[in-house]
């Protein structure tokens, strides 16, 4: 089990936020997944999101 910040390789320090990106993250684990897809779709349901553009961008990374 690794955190989100490993797969990215970014920082926890607010001034390394510019780095965070849930798309990034799921293009990252289409990398080193064996069913990309799957796990993509388990994070998302795993995660809670405040804004419903977040929600869009990560569908949309999904589902391409």
């Amino acid at each position: 089990m690794v955190s989100g910040l490993t797969i990215l390789r970014a920082d926890e320090a607010p001034e390394a936020r510019q780095n965070w990106s849930y798309v990034i993250l799921v293009e990252e684990l289409r990398r080193i997944v064996e069913d990309a897809k799957k796990d993509a779709r388990e994070l998302f349901r795993r995660i809670c999101f405040t804004r419903s553009s977040r929600i869009s961008t990560i569908t949309r990374a999904i589902t391409r």
